[in-house]
């Protein structure tokens, strides 16, 4: 029996999907699959959206790491945290010096990660470092097509990077979505503690990622205006304060981390998607839930940002609370052209599949363990 280990530096609840398929899939082969996984730093913690696997092995390490203006070095862990297995997978991130380390260890080692610098500012010494990465791996998991050309110009062999299509199981969510549905919408309303009138949802980490701080100015003008747009915020993070005007004057309604049936309680009630950054995995969550994001042109959205189509399945204004507040309002009074784009966002269920990424992660899996002369021999 093969050990795989991957390290990450912690679980975020959309992970475990992953994990816990690909864990049965490499168990189906005779293999083990073991998750090592840091503790969640300040603002991850304000997510609420750490969680410890149940179906998969987890060792959970003491997370050690150091702020250097923008960057952030991790140190922890030591290779002893990989020392049995047949392969590892570490963070591809220019501050993850255990990932140097498995890198320069024996064990065959991948990489898995954005590869660009997408949504941070980058400099020659990050890409330098990130470059260096990619070649030196054995096998290069880039989350989407961008990334994998970007492993490429690096240096890296085009024959041993894989892109995984990033994304999250939405097949529980898409059931809950279709249930939703056949609820009233008087019904529906009243579980999620909302009025009448047009709703936007606010979905994710209300942390600077999330521009919070546009979300409320966005809020603001709206306000100012009089629209008649509402929005349901689900998510948590230390700057939802930012949001405490508008709930307080009962223009936002705020429902804390969103589990599926809340999220598609909003889907049944809600225009859209009110996102201006960073968008990333909500892109492919948008198709299940067959709403249209509105987002902002912003530099560092993440890598699946590209998924969208903007103009067809969501929209994507300039980067400033007046633009985004004008295209709110005009959803809620073209409610026609509201409803071109949820269809067509909702058109494109199934692109991005979970069994798809854990296919494609399965793979190099296997390839990476042909390297290994111990799980050869076993």
């Amino acid at each position: 029996m093969a050990q795989i280990v991957i390290v990450q530096p912690y679980v975020p609840a959309y992970r475990s999907a992953l994990f816990s398929e690909l864990g049965r899939r490499l168990r189906s082969n005779g293999h083990e699959l073991v998750i090592v996984s840091g503790e969640p730093d300040f603002e991850q913690r304000e997510r609420q959206d750490s969680v410890e696997l149940s179906d998969v092995r987890q060792r959970i390490f003491k997370t050690k790491s150091l702020k250097l203006g923008p960057a952030t070095i991790r140190t922890a862990p030591a290779p002893s945290a990989w020392a049995t297995a047949d392969a590892v997978v570490v963070e591809l991130a220019a501050g993850a010096i255990y990932s140097y380390r498995a890198l320069l260890g024996s064990t065959p080692t991948a990489v898995w990660g954005h590869v660009g610098s997408y949504v941070n500012r980058d400099s020659f010494a990050s890409r330098t470092l990130r470059a260096w990465q990619v070649r030196r791996a054995d096998a290069v998991l880039a989350y989407t097509p961008s990334g994998g050309e970007i492993a490429v110009a690096f240096g890296a062999d085009p024959a041993k990077v894989s892109v995984l299509g990033n994304t999250s199981d939405t097949v529980a969510l898409r059931r809950a979505v279709l249930a939703a549905r056949e609820q009233s919408e008087e019904d529906a309303r009243a579980e999620i503690g909302i009025g009448d009138g047009p709703y936007f949802a606010v979905v994710g980490g209300l942390d600077a990622s999330k521009r919070v701080d546009l979300v409320a100015s966005t809020l603001d003008v709206l306000w100012d205006r009089r629209s008649p747009a509402r929005f349901v915020v689900a998510g948590r993070g230390h700057l939802e304060h930012l949001l405490d005007p508008a709930v307080e004057r009962e223009q936002a309604h705020s429902i804390g981390y969103a589990g599926e049936r809340e999220k598609a309680l909003m889907a049944r009630l809600c225009v859209g998607i009110f996102n201006p950054g960073r968008v990333g995995l909500i892109s492919p969550e948008s198709f299940a839930l067959g709403l249209p994001i509105v987002t902002a042109g912003f530099a560092f959205h993440a890598p699946e940002f590209e998924y969208l189509r903007p103009g067809v399945d969501s929209i994507v204004t300039n980067d400033s609370p007046e633009a985004l507040a004008a295209a709110l309002d005009e959803l809620v009074a073209r409610p026609d052209e509201a409803g071109r784009l949820a269809r067509a966002a909702e058109s494109r269920i199934g692109e991005y599949k979970l069994e798809d990424m854990v296919d494609r992660m399965q793979q190099s899996i296997e390839q990476l363990l042909r390297r290994s002369p111990s799980a050869s021999t076993a």
